[in-house]
């Protein structure tokens, strides 16, 4: 997330924001599966800090900026996952 950018496929950037909700979708799922009894607004709460801070960091680099939109798609992909989770049940 930190590096320079490689040449990244066009697709990626055609969908990028799609990218993020299912790759920190993703990781809500996983740190659901590691912490199960963690309680999920705090999950959500970590991961999407997380997402946020890996955009400001990305904004502290020579070729990669902040994109607010990106940190509200981490944030949304994360909620939608923890979401359908709770409506499981336990």
């Amino acid at each position: 997330m930190l590096t320079e950018a490689v040449i990244i496929p066009s697709w990626v950037h055609r969908h990028d924001k799609v990218a993020h909700f299912v790759a920190f979708g993703m990781l809500a799922g996983m740190a659901h599966g590691a912490w199960p009894g963690l309680n999920l607004w705090a999950l959500w709460f970590t991961i999407s800090t997380l997402g946020l801070l890996t955009e400001v960091a990305q904004h502290l680099t020579v070729k990669r900026r902040f994109c607010w939109r990106d940190a509200l798609a981490n944030a949304l992909g994360a909620a939608a996952v923890l979401t359908v989770i709770s409506q499981l049940g336990p």
